[in-house]
């Protein structure tokens, strides 16, 4: 077994009955299930299933045929075994399931591959998300788009308020300088006018230079 933690390997006092190569082992709730295999060419189809909390080894149901070099899936709670080495030492093409989740069931036969196969892979495809799942990502993505849609309204609103303050501050600050500049105006007519209008007036001295004038004219 090996510890993530310390990055070591211990040593099981749990052993199988023989030494198997060829085998295939799969984890199933908790379970490791250990399928076939062959010993000094001697092909197994026999299944343990090993309990690592506890360290203890059970026989499982046997396989409908004895083979080696197999490729072995988990769909759900079934296995799935296909192709391998035979007894008779030739590659095969067949398939056979068990369902795990029936102790009292067994191997049956399913759909064989196109051509004999022995170390092969399998690869299991996950399905798409189901129509609850993606109803409730489509409602994830509704609120999100609502609420980036209320966040851009408000900006825009916000922008607005400032613009609309901004002019009426520029039209109060207008409105306070005109009756100043207003007073500006009255103050400079009323201290240039009267200048013009005595320069204008003729004085007492000029008025009487005139008549004399006028008599010795006469």
């Amino acid at each position: 077994r090996f510890n993530p933690a310390t990055n070591t390997w211990i040593q099981l006092s749990t052993v199988l009955p023989s030494a198997y190569n060829g085998l295939q082992a799969i984890a199933v709730q908790g379970s490791i299930y250990i399928v076939g295999g062959q010993n000094n060419n001697n092909y197994q189809s026999n299944v343990y299933i090993f309990n690592p909390r506890s360290g203890a080894l059970a026989p499982g149901p046997s396989m409908s045929s004895a083979r080696a070099f197999f490729s072995l899936s988990l769909i759900d709670t079934s296995l799935l075994v296909c192709g391998g080495v035979l007894a008779a030492g030739a590659d095969s093409s067949s398939c056979e399931t068990y369902n795990t989740a029936n102790s009292a069931g067994s191997w049956t036969g399913t759909v064989s591959m196109p051509a004999p196969s022995s170390f092969a892979g399998t690869a299991i495809v996950v399905p798409r998300a189901t129509p609850a799942s993606s109803s409730s990502s489509s409602s994830t993505g509704m609120i999100i788009g609502i609420v980036i849609g209320s966040i851009v309204v408000l900006l825009v609103v916000a922008a607005l308020v400032a613009v609309y303050h901004r002019r009426a501050r520029r039209a109060d600050l207008a409105m306070r300088s005109a009756p100043v500049a207003f007073e500006n105006q009255l103050f400079e007519a009323s201290s240039v006018e009267p200048r013009v209008m005595m320069s204008e007036v003729p004085d007492n001295a000029q008025l009487a230079e005139e008549h004399t004038l006028g008599y010795s004219t006469a």
